[in-house]
Order: C-alpha cells, then sequence, then structure tokens
C-alpha cells in the first residue's frame, strides 16, 4: 500500500511542459506549414513564434535573416533553436529594431545553437533584458560570428547567460564578446575570440545605468584569444568585475592590454574589479601592447597565481596604481623583470616588486624557455619547462584549456595548459542505455540508467524520450528520472548522447518500451492531428503543430466522456491574443455543474470555482503574471479534501469544494469584452 501511494504522487508531477514539440525551418518551407519535417516554416521568426517552453526548432541548411526571441522557455524546458551545419544568417529579421541579427529580448530559457552570424548593422547575437525583470537562462553555444558591425555577441542584464564554444570575429567597431549591465553568473568559456577591433572579451557592468553597477561570480575559462585589439581596450576587459574567476584563458598578440580591472564609476573607485581569481592563464603581449595585467580604480584583493606572463616589449607583468595594491596575493608566476605599482609612471624589477611582498616565488622566463614553439604560436609547455609542477595546487582549477586533468605531476604546471601524458581525445565517447532493458513494461516515475565511456573523459550525458530532453548526468553513474506520465500509454523511443570535454558526442542505441499507466484516465496530446470525441460549442477549434487551437467570443471543447472524482489534470495552455482568457474545466458534468480554472492576461491573476446547478458553490482567485503567447503549465488536483492549483509546478491556489466533484474536462477560450479571442492547448492527461 505504501508503495502504491508514493507511487501516485511521483506521477502526478509533471516537470516541464508535458507536450514537448520538435519543429523544423528550411529555405524550402513556407510559414503556413504546420513546421513539421515533411512540412517545415520558411523563416526562424515563424518558429520563434510558434515555439514554447521544451520545444525544440531545427533550422535545415541555408541563408536566413534573423529573428526575434520574446518566448521564454523554463529552467528544466528550454527552448531550443539548432542549427545544421551550413545555417547562415546574414540579415537581420523584421521585428529586429535594435539591428541584431538574433535578438532575445526579455525572454529566458532559451538555446541558439549552431548557427553562423556574419553582416548585422550592430550585434550577431543580442541578449536583452531590463533592469527588473532580467533575462536568465540564455545559452549560446557552437555559433559563428563574424564580421559584424559591433559586436558578435553583445548581453545587457542577461543574468546567468553561459557563452560557450563560439567563434567571435572580426567585429569592426568593438569587442567580440560584450556583456554588460548588472548581471551576475556569466559563463564564458571555451570560445574563440581573434581580430577584433577592440577588445576580444569584455565584461562592463555599467555603474552609470540601472542596477548595482556590479557584475559578480563570472567565469571566464579556456578561451583562447589573439589579434584584438587595435582600438584599444584588451583581450579581456573587466570594468566593476568582482568574486569572479578567470582561468586557463589563452592571450596573444593582443594589441591593447592582455587582462585589465578596472572602475567605470567615473572616478569613484567605488565599483573596481576586486575579489577576483586569475588563475592558470598564458598571456603573451606583442611588443606594441599594453601590460600584460592592469589593474586600476580601486581594482583590490585580488589573487595571480599559476600564471604566465610575458611581454616582447618593454612593457612588464603585472600594472597597478595606488588604489589597487591592497590585499594583492601574486604569487608562483612566471614573468619579465617589469612591474608598476603607480600606473606606469615608472618601472621596477622584480625584486623591488618582491620588496613589496608579491611574487615571492615567481620567476623571470622567456618564451622560448617556457614554450614547445612559440614561433608558430604553440604555447604548449615544452619539456623541461621551468613551469612544468611549479604552480599551486588549486581547487578552482581541476583541468586545462584542452581539458586535461589537473595536475598530471606532482603539482599545477605554469599557464594554461598542463604538459605530461595526458589525454589527446581523438575519439567521440560511446553510450548505452543499461535500464529499462528493450520492450519493458513502465509505469509512474522510473530511473533510467545509462554507461558512458570515453578515451579521456566523458563531460556529461543527455537523456532522451522520443528526441525530446528529458534530463542531464555529469557524473558516472549517468541516470535520470523519467515521468511516463508526461506521455500517452504505448511505445516509446528511449536514447542518451555522451559528450565529452573536446565536444565530441555520440548517441546510444534506441530502447523502446512500453508505457502502461494503468492510473491515466484520459489522455489527449493531438499529434493524431485531430480532436477526434470532443464536443465545441462555438467558435473556430482545429488541430495545429499539435496544439488544440481555440478561436472565439466564448467557446468551448469538452472532452469525450469518462469519470474523474479523485484525480489530477495537467495540461499546457497560452493565450495567443492579448488581453484574452482561457479555462480548464475539471468535473465537468454541463454547463451548469462543473470545476473552472480560468487564465487573465488582462488583469494578472487565476481564479478557481466550483459551480453545481448553476450556482457558485467555492470561489478563490489570485494575482500572477499571465503573459499573451507564453504557454503555462496549469495542474488541478481534488484530492478528497481539497482542490490544489499549481502553475509552472508552483502551487497557488487551496480551496475547499462545496460538494464532492465528478465528471470529465475540456477547455474555454473567452474574451472579458465581448471580442473574439484565440488560445491553443498542448493536450491533456488526467490520473
Amino acid at each position: 500500500m505504501k508503495t502504491t501511494t508514493i507511487l501516485l504522487y511521483i506521477t502526478l508531477v509533471c516537470f516541464g511542459p508535458c507536450f514537448a514539440a520538435t519543429y523544423y525551418v528550411s529555405v524550402t518551407g513556407n510559414d503556413s506549414n504546420p513546421g513539421s519535417q515533411s512540412l517545415p516554416f520558411l523563416t526562424i521568426q515563424k518558429a520563434a513564434d510558434v515555439a514554447a517552453a521544451g520545444d525544440t526548432v531545427i533550422v535545415k541548411p541555408g541563408t536566413y535573416v534573423g529573428a526575434k526571441f520574446y518566448k521564454s522557455g523554463t529552467s528544466i524546458a528550454p527552448i531550443v533553436f539548432q542549427a545544421e551545419p551550413g545555417v547562415v544568417v546574414n540579415a537581420k529579421g523584421s521585428l529586429n529594431s535594435n539591428n541584431d541579427n538574433l535578438w532575445i529580448r526579455n525572454a529566458s530559457y532559451i538555446t541558439l545553437d549552431g548557427f553562423e552570424i556574419h553582416s548585422s548593422l550592430r550585434a550577431g547575437i543580442a541578449v536583452q533584458g531590463e533592469p527588473n525583470p532580467e533575462v536568465h537562462g540564455v545559452i549560446l553555444r557552437n555559433n559563428n560570428c563574424h564580421n559584424n558591425s559591433r559586436w558578435g555577441i553583445f548581453s545587457g542584464y542577461a543574468e546567468g547567460i553561459r557563452i560557450e564554444n563560439n567563434t567571435t570575429s572580426y567585429s569592426s567597431i568593438e569587442h567580440g564578446i560584450y556583456v554588460s549591465n548588472s548581471s551576475d553568473n556569466p559563463v564564458i568559456t571555451g570560445n574563440l575570440a581573434h581580430h577584433n577591433n577592440a577588445s576580444g572579451i569584455q565584461i562592463n557592468a555599467d555603474p552609470a545605468l540601472a542596477g548595482d553597477g556590479i557584475i559578480s561570480n563570472a567565469l571566464i575559462d579556456s578561451n583562447i584569444v589573439y589579434e584584438n585589439g587595435v582600438a584599444g581596450g584588451a583581450a579581456i576587459n573587466l570594468a566593476s568585475v568582482i568574486n569572479s574567476v578567470i582561468k586557463n584563458n589563452l592571450l596573444y598578440k593582443n594589441h591593447a592590454s592582455g587582462i585589465a580591472g578596472w572602475d567605470d564609476g567615473e572616478g569613484s573607485n567605488q565599483f573596481g574589479t576586486h575579489n577576483n581569481k586569475f588563475y592558470n592563464n598564458t598571456i603573451v603581449q606583442p611588443s606594441d601592447g599594453r601590460f600584460v595585467i592592469s589593474l586600476l580604480n580601486g581594482s583590490t584583493n585580488n589573487e595571480i597565481k599559476n600564471n604566465i606572463l610575458l611581454h616582447l616589449g618593454t612593457r612588464g607583468s603585472i600594472n597597478l596604481d595606488s588604489t589597487s595594491e591592497p590585499g594583492l596575493i601574486s604569487d608562483r608566476n612566471a614573468v619579465m623583470n617589469v612591474f608598476s605599482y603607480n600606473d606606469g609612471s615608472s618601472f621596477v624589477s622584480l625584486a623591488t616588486w618582491q620588496s613589496r611582498g608579491h611574487d615571492q616565488n615567481s620567476f623571470i622566463s622567456t618564451t622560448n624557455a617556457l614554450f614547445a614553439n612559440p614561433a608558430v604560436d604553440d604555447y604548449h609547455l615544452k619539456s623541461g619547462s621551468p613551469a612544468v609542477d611549479y604552480g599551486f595546487l588549486l581547487s578552482d582549477v581541476t583541468d586545462d584549456l584542452e581539458g586535461k586533468p589537473r595536475p598530471i605531476g606532482a603539482s599545477h604546471d605554469l599557464g594554461a595548459y598542463e604538459a605530461g601524458a595526458g589525454c589527446n581525445d581523438s575519439a567521440p565517447p560511446s553510450t548505452n542505455i543499461t535500464s529499462p532493458s528493450n520492450g519493458a513494461s513502465v509505469s509512474g516515475t522510473i530511473t533510467i540508467s545509462a554507461n558512458a565511456s570515453d578515451d579521456c573523459s566523458v563531460n556529461r550525458v543527455e537523456f532522451y524520450a522520443d528526441g525530446n530532453l528529458i534530463g542531464t548526468d555529469s557524473a558516472s553513474p549517468y541516470s535520470s528520472g523519467w515521468n511516463t506520465g508526461r506521455v500517452g500509454n504505448g511505445s516509446h523511443l528511449l536514447t542518451t548522447i555522451a559528450f565529452d570535454n573536446a565536444g565530441k558526442s555520440s548517441s546510444s542505441p534506441a530502447v523502446s518500451v512500453s508505457v502502461n499507466n494503468a492510473g491515466v484516465l484520459f489522455f489527449d496530446d493531438f499529434e493524431d492531428g485531430n480532436a477526434n470525441g470532443w464536443t465545441f460549442t462555438a467558435g473556430t477549434w482545429s488541430v495545429v503543430n499539435g496544439d488544440l487551437t481555440g478561436t472565439a467570443k466564448n467557446g468551448s471543447a469538452i472532452s469525450p466522456a469518462f469519470t474523474c472524482t479523485m484525480c489530477a489534470i495537467e495540461t499546457d495552455a497560452r493565450i495567443q491574443t492579448v488581453s484574452g482568457r482561457v479555462s480548464v474545466f475539471g468535473w465537468y458534468q454541463n454547463s451548469s455543474t462543473y470545476v473552472e480554472l480560468q487564465m487573465w492576461d488582462d488583469k494578472n491573476r487565476f481564479v478557481l470555482k466550483q459551480v453545481s446547478a448553476g450556482t457558485t458553490l467555492a470561489s478563490k482567485t489570485v494575482s500572477r503574471t499571465v503573459s499573451a503567447n507564453t504557454y503555462y503549465h496549469l495542474k488541478i488536483i481534488f484530492n478528497g479534501t481539497q482542490f490544489q492549483v499549481y502553475v509552472d509546478n508552483v502551487l497557488i491556489i487551496t480551496l475547499a469544494p462545496g460538494n464532492t466533484p465528478s465528471g470529465k474536462v475540456g477547455f474555454k477560450t473567452w474574451s472579458p469584452n465581448n471580442k473574439t479571442k484565440t488560445s491553443s492547448f498542448k493536450g491533456i492527461v488526467v490520473y
């Protein structure tokens, strides 16, 4: 009995949208199509208009204009736009008033993966929120942003943005990557930034604008940055950045500074770049470049450890001003014999620098003494390099620029590369599902287990059901939970994809399982393209792209007959026309006896009411933001003593019933002003 109760509870929980879809875009498509693989959309914008939380958009090879992305996914169900090789975006979209080619505006949890973007009039990709609310959870991955006017990638007020494995080059006015405004927790990793007019990577918190004027907890890791800075800036330029880690980066041939930390607070020094960790970077400045690392304007309490800080001209390794020397911890670096503690007004030797308490165990070296072949920009450590095993053991640095584990020897090597018999990561990983077995019958929430191996190391394993991502695990043994209540009874395919640290991947053989949830009372995901058995009271109803869509002033769709009493009802609903309203019916007997959950975007509220024979027995209203063209995951439970309403898995309403309900389910699209409105629903499941 206890096991059955627990299983039922888990089954009722649906993490993220229950009915994720995959759409396709092709240069041979048409925006009047449903966006299927055989009948794709023509434009990326159409897919951006249609896709909702949990959906995936596959863009086929070809040249496209850009798009504005204004609809959000969720943290557990992002909207993913995946470009196949050969996708090029060379102009802005019709909605892109700011002249960026791909523009994420006030939308969170979106992934853009694999696009080539060039010839933008501003940024190749821009991600912009407002000071309140910020954008959250955007991932920009594997994109090639080149020959754009101002920036390759730009963000503003984008909390937790992840920018990984992109190439940004030949920005004609400013930077390759520019993270701006008061947005914390950005991750910039594995990128290649070169030949940009100003900085390769710029993080600037902009204290003069709204927000706290600080960017904290940034991670700048394993980027290669070269041939930037003709117009100034730095290879990595940090303004008002605190409590961050800058590690494993390779910077060379940059014509301004290597790494610059400073204050952008109009001379007040209250926003200096402080309390940061500069670990295991290899920085080789050309003869026309500025200092390797420069910290100014109250940039205090920074750590500089395990770096190679060389200059091929007359400038030196570290430059400070008097407001930035307090709290500096700098040691075990390979350096030049040139430093400054008065912002370049005078240069001092390593010995004088050490007399001020800095770099007690650092040593003077040259490119030829350290590197395998610096003449061709090969900055791996040579055999016998004094940088091998010389660094501190740093818990923040567990691998090197190429994903090789640290340390290989007795201690960390200096610089971005770890020497020794590491791994060359020549082959993709392999993976297979170990449980459930092929042909198994499953129900409730199950655990999918998988093996994965690689010639070096496995980075992560992604788990898919019918092609939809359901979980990710980065540690062995690899597993993910799957709530089978999210899909209908019948046959479903499970697969995994394993990734290594070099970005190589491979998929497992598919495992077919049969879902048999005896507790499912009613299920219709409309994926068969019709709503057979449903009754429509008014308006126009049809199935579009797997969604039941209704256009009416006040029209309902009522399910085929079944009986639900103590049960849970789940669906995804959206209001497509501004100032519209939608309802989900439960325990519906007729138009006078039912339970109704209403969602209003005109007054930002949810209303739950129970009606019997035309009389309202119980009702409760809560205020909560409702946005048009956004799917909300709705769940209504009657447990025998009360109704419970969840929106996006957050409990917002509890209500005692007037009597014990019983009946079927339905939907309604309606209007507060007697105007025709359109709404859509991504299926329904009842337990």
